[in-house]
């Protein structure tokens, strides 16, 4: 065979001398990667293309590329190149277990808007000015600061990934949007979820209930399975499995659940494999039920300023975080370890303990009518 082969930025081609194929193969290292245009000589066609696969992993950089130009220089490498030599390091991460698959495709999305404002541009190019422009960019599109700040930080998580492997000498620095999260939260109250709940499909009731009685990820709970859940002392344990991972190692945790939902899981015929499967095949994990939420909560009559407010899945466990915090005051370490967050976390505060109207009256300081004050000083005893 002796066609060329492209794989990721590198060529391999067969080996042509005095006009004849040699039968050996040559990987073709371009000058944005070594500095200099460089070829590698290797006996098969095999042999060249894992090559080029374990630069783009990672693997063999200073045997390969390394020694062959000064270390005190930086490849120039551009924007593609080195998002391809990222997510071929993620996906590792992903197989192994140390990172979940949902975390990586986010990254992609966001990436998406990185490389559509910047194109194939050398990392060496992307300093403080450009990133501001990027942000005004993604601003006069209409998005918001949070949507804008997630995808600077992604972009400058993967500068300075190509810092850590010597692709680019310094990271530059960027001042993030002022966020407006969490200070417009409005939650529902305890009597308007259960309201929600009953407004519900039967299929959709206890799953609901579930997730606003424990402040769980609606993931975790549409994976938990019954060998996980102790009914006897109402508490269920998120642990990993073969084919599903907590988002992170502070989510494998356990959480206790009321009486009420212990008698309706007692109730459930089957109790093997997951606790809450899709209502269609028992064999899947359930999908997202915003639509029936939504349905709901119209039918239920919850609004806010005469519009239905917005209730998903995680606004209940938001709605969790603002219970505990507010009206059981839970200890703030202690809700960070049912919600599943990392000690020390300020994310409780910042995007999950919101305004509940119960509580926005109960914050009220009321003061004496200074009118009334004086009659009942000067009234005749």
């Amino acid at each position: 065979m002796s066609k060329t082969t492209k794989v990721g930025p590198y060529r391999i081609a067969p080996h042509v001398r005095a006009g004849r194929l040699t039968g050996r193969w040559f990987l073709d290292i371009p000058r944005s990667i070594a500095g200099r245009r460089l070829r590698k000589l290797f006996a098969n066609r095999e042999e060249a293309i894992q090559a080029a696969k374990d630069l783009i992993r990672g693997f063999a950089q200073e045997s390969l590329v390394g020694s062959l130009h000064p270390k005190s220089r930086t490849p120039s490498v551009t924007l593609f190149e080195a998002e391809e030599r990222w997510l071929a390091e993620q996906e590792r991460r992903v197989f192994t277990k140390k990172k979940q698959a949902s975390s990586l495709e986010r990254d992609k999305y966001n990436l998406k808007n990185v490389k559509a404002f910047f194109g194939d541009v050398k990392l060496s190019q992307i300093d403080e000015q450009g990133l501001e422009k990027f942000q005004a960019w993604r601003f006069r599109k209409g998005r918001a600061p949070d949507t804008i700040n997630a995808d600077t930080q992604m972009l400058l998580k993967l500068l300075r990934w190509a810092c850590r492997r010597q692709l680019l000498s310094q990271v530059p620095e960027i001042d993030l949007l002022p966020s407006d999260a969490g200070r417009n939260l409005i939650v529902p109250t305890l009597d308007e979820v259960a309201r929600i709940i009953e407004a519900l499909p039967e299929s959709n009731r206890l799953v609901v209930r579930f997730i606003a009685e424990t402040g769980s990820r609606s993931g975790e709970v549409f994976n938990l399975d019954w060998k996980n859940v102790d009914l006897e002392n109402r508490i269920a344990h998120y642990r990993r499995r073969a084919d599903w991972t907590p988002k992170t190692r502070h989510s494998e945790r356990s959480v206790a659940f009321s009486e009420v939902t212990r008698s309706e899981l007692l109730k459930i015929k089957n109790r093997e494999g997951l606790v809450f499967p899709s209502p269609k095949d028992p064999e899947k994990t359930r999908d997202n039920i915003r639509k029936s939420l939504k349905t709901a909560v119209k039918a239920a009559n919850i609004s806010r300023d005469r519009k239905p407010l917005h209730v998903t899945l995680h606004t209940l466990r938001k709605c969790y975080a603002t219970w505990g915090a507010m009206e059981v005051r839970m200890p703030h370490r202690q809700l960070q370890d049912q919600l599943g967050h990392a000690p020390g976390s300020k994310m409780n505060l910042k995007h999950y303990v919101g305004r509940s109207r119960d509580l926005l009256h109960q914050c009220v300081m009321p003061l004496p009518v200074i009118s009334q004050v004086a009659e009942v000083a000067t009234a005749p005893k």
